[in-house]
């Protein structure tokens, strides 16, 4: 079948055939969707072109030849402009199409990551966490467990906004009835009916080191350079909260909200965090750092801080095959073994101080690094400073080398001030006011950092650009514009959507960062205003305001001036 016609842009809408949705235009027209769709849902979209073959068109037209296409519905435009036939705009847009019997746990919202974290895995997991006779329902499982990604990709929105704003590219091309939202309770009942153990596999399952050996300052020697590192996280202070994850106190009181510690293990070269522990508050934070060494693997140098260090941690990692390369703790005491010629030496390292040590005491056998900074302007200079690493050949692993990529794990530093002062608002506690609420969200704010990290290493690899000379800012905005584009769009033509979104990203670069060592400070002490007393936010009152004023009468005690009485 093909029909021609002949119309203003304007009168668009008034010609064209049941079945069809139109989005219009000053030069452009989408017309999407196969004639009498609901009489026939299996038949095949059609192909629209909008084209001028003739001249003496009017000004402002458009042609439309209709065809069938296998697919999706094509509009190619072209469109005149005054009394000039031969200037055009031709544009192509592939619109994806959707049958009535299509499901909306069937959709991939986002798109861009689908090779990341494709709608297969999505289900799979929903399938086997969720009841396998669960009913079929507004917000299925599948977009509840997107939920907690878009949290932190909205993070100023209300959550019944952030659920608009993540169908906002479907509900344009949803067939017949409109694909309406959640109300605010239907979503908090559908984030607690997934709970926190589906977000928890799906990131260790999605989340994994990015960098590839044509990734720039990823790799020291073929070593993969990762590091550990921990955060505190904030929580509302509700009772189950606090019981959960516990409060801090301190000599102005109790703390505002609840901390919940987060330990992080991260690739240095990518700032993509691929596994992550989360405690109460007073846990130790080596004890999260134990918990990593699981995914560690023998070609990765692990980056450690000095107030990791332990013993039992550096064995845990050779244990997995994995190298260290560490700062050391004034305190401990080694035990020197032999010089070697780039200025570093071997040395034991024993499992208790010298006073404990006997013939039995575990030890290990590393390398020490002595150095200080000779810039004046530097922190730390004049100060003596040691590193420890389990890379004992000075010939392929030089000191200076060393010691320049320890100062590397500042990357770490730079990750969790993406995710706390970038991706989501800095100092903002988290929303959920259950604890299982609160892991959910955290590994929902963990995967979408990484989906968006995961796109800058591609567009940064494409180029042969570092990706830390990529920006994360204008990146993680990039991606937010672009998700409504990708829902709208044809599958087939996102991979076009994908190079303009690589190309786009890579338009924005940051300085090359030196090499860092900053002093531990913070801006802002403790305020000297009282604290706030438990149970003063959100409190309902019986009376308004205005019926608990009680006005103090004076007059009848008053003595007024003389001047006043004259006035």
């Amino acid at each position: 079948m093909n029909a021609l016609w002949q119309c203003n842009l304007g009168e668009i809408g008034n010609r064209t055939n049941k079945g069809e949705l139109v989005i219009k235009g000053p030069q452009e027209a989408l017309i999407v969707g196969p004639e009498d769709r609901t009489d026939r849902p299996s038949a095949k979209p059609r192909r629209m072109v909008c084209h001028d073959r003739r001249r003496g068109l009017q000004a402002n037209t458009v042609q439309i030849r209709d065809e069938v296409a296998h697919g999706s519905a094509m509009l190619g435009v072209k469109a005149t402009q005054g009394t000039d036939p031969e200037r055009s705009h031709l544009m192509t847009i592939m619109v994806r199409q959707l049958d009535a019997m299509d499901r909306l746990s069937e959709q991939q919202l986002l798109g861009m990551v689908a090779d990341v974290m494709p709608q297969q895995l999505l289900q799979e997991i929903a399938e086997q966490h969720l009841p396998a006779n669960r009913r079929d329902r507004k917000l299925p499982a599948e977009v509840s467990m997107l939920l907690p990604i878009a949290m932190n990709l909205w993070d100023d929105d209300s959550l019944e906004i952030v659920l608009y704003k993540l169908l906002a590219g479907l509900r344009l091309v949803w067939p017949e009835q409109q694909l309406e939202p959640s109300s605010k309770s239907g979503i908090s009942q559908a984030r607690y009916r997934v709970g926190a153990r589906p977000l928890g596999e799906l990131f260790h399952r999605v989340c994994r080191p990015l960098a590839t050996p044509d990734t720039p300052g990823a790799f020291l020697g073929g070593l993969r350079l990762v590091g550990i590192d921990g955060a505190v996280e904030l929580a509302p202070a509700t009772v189950a909260n606090e019981r959960a994850f516990g409060r801090h106190h301190s000599q102005y009181g109790p703390s505002a909200y609840l901390p919940v510690l987060g330990v992080y293990l991260m690739e240095c070269g990518t700032h993509a965090i691929f596994d992550a522990t989360f405690w109460p508050g007073h846990t130790a934070e080596d004890r999260g750092a134990h918990r990593l060494v699981r995914s560690l693997e023998p070609d990765m140098l692990v980056l450690l801080d000095a107030g990791l260090h332990s013993f039992s941690l550096l064995q845990a990692i050779r244990k997995q095959g994995a190298q260290v390369l560490s700062r050391l703790p004034s305190s401990v005491v080694l035990e020197p073994v032999a010089g070697l010629p780039d200025g570093s030496y071997l040395a034991r390292l024993y499992d208790a101080p010298p006073s404990r040590r006997t013939r039995n005491t575990p030890f290990l056998l590393v390398r020490v690094l002595v150095y200080t900074l000779t810039d004046p302007e530097r922190a730390g200079y004049g100060e003596t400073h040691r590193l420890i690493t389990t890379l004992l050949d000075h010939q392929t692993f030089p000191a200076r080398d060393l010691i320049g990529t320890y100062h590397e794990r500042w990357e770490l530093e730079l990750t969790v001030d993406e995710l706390e002062c970038h991706e989501r608002r800095p100092l903002c506690p988290l929303r959920s006011r259950l604890p299982v609420g609160v892991i959910q969200e955290l590994y929902g704010w963990l995967l979408a950092h990484y989906l968006v990290r995961a796109i800058m290493h591609e567009a940064a690899v494409a180029e042969g650009i570092d990706p830390d000379h990529v920006s994360f800012v204008h990146a993680l905005q990039i991606i937010i514009t672009a998700i409504p584009a990708f829902q709208t769009t044809d599958p087939h033509l996102h991979p076009i959507l994908r190079q303009q979104l690589l190309a786009d990203i890579r338009r924005f670069r940051v300085p090359e960062r030196a090499l860092r060592s900053n002093p531990r400070v913070v801006k802002r002490k403790s305020s000297k205003f009282p604290h706030k007393p438990p149970g003063l936010t959100g409190v309902t009152h019986a009376l308004p305001f205005v019926h608990t004023i009680a006005v103090i009468t004076t007059g009848a005690s008053f003595q007024p001036t003389g001047q006043l009485a004259h006035a």
